[in-house]
């Protein structure tokens, strides 16, 4: 049997069975007839948020879709057309900026359908730095284990971590394995010393000025070295320019069939490394604090460095000149030579020939017309802005 309804609105349906034998049995079922074109399944997709800076998280929430005489059985929610996810609420991470598309479709236990869609829009957000470890000596390709002989001298470098915003504010370095535990350091650059043998991991964090962050993490195995380096220094310090002699012969192997074959010198200061004998002088020409660093080599490869230090001072700033005469008849020509006596670096020199005239030149040469007793002075002046002074007579007499 079939029947045709036209009107909308509830409809009640009544069957009567009669048996053979005279039973009756009634069965009664509603139905609702809809206008044509009505929906009976609605998607609805909350959220708070639509717009937001990466990485943007979302609670997608799909939850108050309703179906009006059927229960839904599927949540299929799509983001810019990739792979589907399912449920009624999901959590979503956007990683990357840009315009999506986030569709929602519902089904219902018979296979009706609905779907809506909304348009996310997401922005470059601050994203945390990328840290990076750089050491001298460099770690092998491929490797994240530095080795080497005490007393291992190791210098780390932060300089190549990179942040998308170019905003990192701090360089935190972290060693564990040191006495006490842990010993923390700050900024780009970093130099150790590992005088004790054993295992350690050297930790760099990078943070930015919003408190994002991310660490590289290499380990340090420092061993006993094959070689014992022992260098005399003299003098171990002095002024500019000094001469210092080093002496590594005393430097011995601890295993046996060992022998040392070379040593190399770095002075730490504008000139190269220097590679020859246990003995060398070495002329350190400006003031500063020199780590030279010696390695000795075994026949075998094997390379054990140690650092020892020279203190170079300025030279003392001192005015000194030598006058070829001091006294005689007018008029008295006197030449006067400060290079042989005056000290420091001098970047300026002042003569005041006691009657009136002045010089600028280094050596110089005045006569003096008059009769009488002239004081000379010499000042000179350093880059620092030093300044010293020295004063003689010179007495003009007649004839």
């Amino acid at each position: 049997m079939k029947k045709i309804y036209n009107l909308k609105g509830e409809k009640t349906i009544n069957l009567r069975i009669e048996s053979s034998g005279g039973g009756v049995n009634h069965y009664m079922k509603e139905i609702v007839v809809f206008p044509e074109g009505s929906k009976t399944i609605n998607a609805k997709i909350l959220l708070e948020d639509k717009k937001g800076k990466t990485p943007f998280v979302v609670t997608l929430d799909g939850s108050t879709s309703y179906s009006d005489f059927e229960n839904i059985t599927k949540y299929e929610w799509k983001i810019d057309g990739g792979r589907s996810l399912t449920g009624d609420v999901i959590n979503y991470t956007f990683e990357n900026p840009g315009k999506y598309d986030v569709v929602l479709t519902v089904e219902t236990e018979s296979g009706k359908r609905d779907s809506e869609v909304i348009l996310i829009e997401v922005e470059r957000g601050n994203s945390p730095p990328v840290a990076d470890i750089r050491t001298k000596p460099k770690l092998e390709s491929g490797s994240s284990v530095l080795v080497g002989y005490t007393p291992f001298i190791v210098n780390f470098y932060g300089g190549k971590s990179t942040d998308a915003e170019e905003n990192i504010v701090q360089y935190k370095w972290i060693l564990d394995g040191t006495v006490g535990g842990v010993t923390e350091l700050f900024g780009e650059k970093q130099e150790y010393i590992f005088r004790k043998s054993g295992e350690y991991v050297m930790r760099l964090r990078v943070s930015d000025s919003e408190g994002a962050f991310s660490e590289k993490v290499i380990k340090i195995k420092v061993k006993e070295p094959p070689i014992v380096p022992v260098v005399s220094v003299f003098p171990e310090s002095g002024t500019a320019p000094l001469v210092v002699e080093f002496n590594a012969s005393l430097s011995t192997c601890r295993l046996e069939n060992c022998k040392i074959i070379s040593y190399e010198w770095d002075y730490d200061d504008d000139t190269k490394m220097v590679r020859g004998g246990a003995f060398t002088t070495h002329q350190f020409e400006n003031p500063g604090s020199y780590a030279v660093k010696l390695t000795a080599i075994t026949d075998s490869g094997d390379r054990v460095s140690d650092l020892i230090y020279v203190t170079v001072t300025d030279t003392p700033l001192i005015s000194c000149f030598v006058s070829s005469r001091t006294s005689g008849i007018a008029p008295l020509t006197v030449s006067f030579d400060p290079t042989r006596c005056s000290k420091g670096e001098i970047t300026k020199y002042q003569w005041d020939f006691g009657d009136g005239y002045i010089s600028g030149k280094q050596k110089t040469v005045h006569t003096y017309v008059e009769n009488g007793t002239y004081s000379v002075v010499l000042r000179v002046f350093n880059k620092e802005g030093g300044v010293n002074e020295m004063k003689e007579t010179i007495i003009v007499g007649g004839g």
